[in-house]
């Protein structure tokens, strides 16, 4: 992504969750209700318990609403939601290990470079072969040109990188190895001024020459999200080829995101599409969806011609 990245991004909830609006109830002789979960009748008398307006007979029952911990299976009262899904939750205990640093699960498996724990699933398909890595992003670009009808064909520098070397080019200070991927543009800019016979400027165009474009990915990325970070930095590349001019964030890494679900759902990658569907960051999730309501709307057509607009306020030509 292109000076800022996304990787599995964590929120972090401590829950007393439900138990923040639970209380113990008593029924009164003329009430009759049953309880949420095992369906019976609560007696007279019978103390029960109320979470979100629901009866529940007994702390057996109520416990079976509680949320699964991803990873021992146990349900819990506290814990935290990882993944930007929301889809995964980690009881107290489970948080206290090392998080896979791709898919964000607490595990107890192999460490990788940097200190970065990997869990084994993603340890199966993990990538770290720089000639397989280009193989794969030869792939990638392929069926993005070919069947997505979204590529370029100049020169384009793949390399792998571990987490401090992708740090330090995105020139991220932050200790947190957030960054997946990096795609980077270089060029001499010059500016050509046009001027009438009295020396007034008439016209100022600006020009790219000298162009270098590069890649660079996380090395051990499983091979689907390698394939998906690939896919969101190529994009990054045919924006910067075909609508130079576009400068706002949300609309550079939107159209990125927009393109990668596209790619997954080419591939029926649907569990990825949830975490950029779902994703609440206010440039990266929102981004997304601002760029799919205009496609939704008008069509990747209608796409092309709101990015153009967005362009040419600041249009680069290139020699």
């Amino acid at each position: 992504m292109m000076q800022r990245k996304y990787s599995f991004f964590m929120i972090f909830a401590i829950l007393s969750l439900i138990a923040a609006f639970f209380c113990p109830g008593e029924l009164s002789a003329s009430e009759k209700i049953n309880c949420k979960i095992c369906k019976k009748q609560i007696r007279p008398g019978q103390r029960y318990l109320i979470s979100k307006n629901e009866p529940y007979c007994s702390r057996k029952c109520y416990e079976q609403i509680l949320p699964e911990c991803t990873v021992c299976r146990k349900r819990s009262y506290t814990g935290g939601i990882y993944a930007l899904d929301h889809t995964f939750f980690a009881c107290t205990e489970c948080m206290k290990k090392p998080r896979c640093f791709s898919c964000q699960i607490p595990t107890d498996d192999a460490t990788l470079s940097c200190s970065r724990a990997i869990c084994k699933n993603c340890l199966r398909t993990s990538i770290s072969n720089s000639r397989q890595a280009q193989a794969l992003f030869n792939e990638v670009r392929d069926t993005m040109r070919l069947s997505l009808g979204i590529g370029t064909r100049h020169p384009i520098r793949f390399t792998l990188v571990d987490p401090d070397q992708l740090q330090k080019l995105s020139g991220n200070p932050s200790d947190n190895h957030l960054e997946q991927g990096l795609f980077k543009y270089e060029a001499e800019i010059e500016k050509v001024v046009t001027r009438d016979y009295l020396g007034r400027k008439k016209s100022e165009k600006t020009y790219a020459k000298n162009e270098n474009r590069s890649i660079f990915v996380l090395d051990h990325l499983p091979k689907i999200r390698m394939e998906y970070v690939i896919a969101h930095e190529l994009a990054h590349d045919w924006q910067a080829e075909f609508y130079p001019g576009i400068r706002d964030l949300k609309i550079k890494e939107g159209l990125a995101e927009y393109i990668a679900w596209r790619y997954n759902h080419f591939k029926k990658r649907h569990d990825l599409n949830r975490r950029i569907e779902n994703n609440p960051d206010p440039i990266y999730g929102e981004g997304f969806r601002q760029i799919k309501r205009i496609v939704d709307k008008n069509g990747f057509a209608g796409l092309k011609k709101y990015l153009q607009f967005k362009s040419d306020s600041k249009h680069v030509i290139r020699k």
